[in-house]
């Protein structure tokens, strides 16, 4: 139901900004704003939900929350700045952030985050960094797939137009279509799409990412988790691959993009982690032992504060501006 109500409303031209807030000093009658976006409140959303996902499955292991969030926050310290670190040296663009450019990142560290994690909380021995793999690589997949929605506010990640496709194609598609309206969409104001047919590869996307998500829970909780890791991360990274020759976006030079590289190269990772890491046999996984975690207020004040954190990390905008005049009413 949140996909679908994505879908349909996040494209319109209503839903880019939440508000804008006046920033600095008033110029003659107005005042310079900050733009509060749509897209920082649901990544922020999708971060919040992907690390409790991790934190639950992670828990319902028997993984102690110290270790669990020793290792979220390891990976979240280089995955956030990385996210616009490696969007800048590919796109040479400021302001830009990519997701998959983070991923990487975050898969690139994943394996000596967990050792370190487990070391420091002294929470179980080399066969449990598998299952912490594995734990991480569903809660990828559920961000990714929420994240989706925050491309359609932005109008970023946009898809080809559909009139490049065959009729086949396009009789098919017409009906999922992507339209985005407002000429601060990117797809707008990058491309000229304002009101277009695209390729609907956001919502494709979404719906890929977050069934697969489900999958990959419940091959982790029946105990598979070198299988759970291979599946979740092989989809997400093939996907990114694959999805990345119906965008009209920039994202580099060359035919082969710089985020399709870093995706082959995350897959490689991921298939050495699982072939060199040991990992326990299958265990039956209860998750209501995992939910019980959320009876701890110190789990839910931290979910809390990342929220805000990545709110305030991703939600100001620094591709537009604003600016604001305020009056008294007759």
């Amino acid at each position: 139901m949140i996909l679908t109500a994505g879908f349909i409303f996040l494209p319109r031209e209503r839903f880019q900004f939440i508000a804008s807030v006046p920033s600095g000093k008033r110029k003659k009658d107005y005042f310079p704003g900050r733009n509060i976006t749509w897209y920082g409140l649901i990544t922020a959303f999708s971060v919040t939900v992907s690390s409790a996902l991790f934190c639950t499955l992670a828990s319902s292991y028997g993984f102690a929350l110290k270790t669990c969030l020793l290792f979220i926050g390891s990976i979240l310290l280089i995955a956030l700045p990385a996210s616009k670190i490696i969007a800048f040296i590919v796109e040479k663009r400021k302001g830009t952030i990519t997701v998959g450019g983070a991923a990487f990142a975050a898969i690139a560290v994943s394996p000596a985050a967990a050792y370190l994690a487990l070391k420091l909380s002294a929470d179980g021995n080399s066969e449990s960094i598998m299952p912490l793999l594995a734990a991480i690589g569903c809660s990828y997949l559920i961000g990714e797939g929420i994240g989706r929605l925050s491309c359609l506010s932005f109008g970023c990640c946009y898809g080809k137009p559909l009139k490049r496709y065959n009729g086949f194609i396009r009789k098919i598609l017409s009906p999922f279509t992507v339209r985005f309206y407002g000429k601060l969409k990117k797809a707008s104001y990058e491309s000229g799409y304002e009101g277009k047919k695209l390729f609907p590869i956001q919502n494709i996307t979404a719906v890929i990412y977050s069934s697969s998500a489900v999958f990959s829970a419940w091959l982790f909780l029946t105990g598979e988790f070198r299988i759970s890791f291979l599946f979740s991360i092989i989809t997400a990274f093939a996907w990114r691959i694959i999805s990345e020759f119906f965008r009209a976006d920039f994202r580099g030079t060359g035919k082969i993009s710089a985020y399709q590289i870093m995706s082959f190269l995350s897959i490689a990772i991921c298939i050495a982690a699982a072939y060199f890491l040991p990992s326990p046999g299958i265990i039956f996984i209860n998750a209501m032992d995992g939910l019980q975690i959320f009876s701890n207020v110190l789990f839910v004040i931290i979910l809390q504060i990342l929220f805000v954190a990545v709110f305030l990390f991703t939600g100001i905008s620094s591709v537009t501006a604003s600016e604001i005049y305020f009056f008294r009413k007759k």
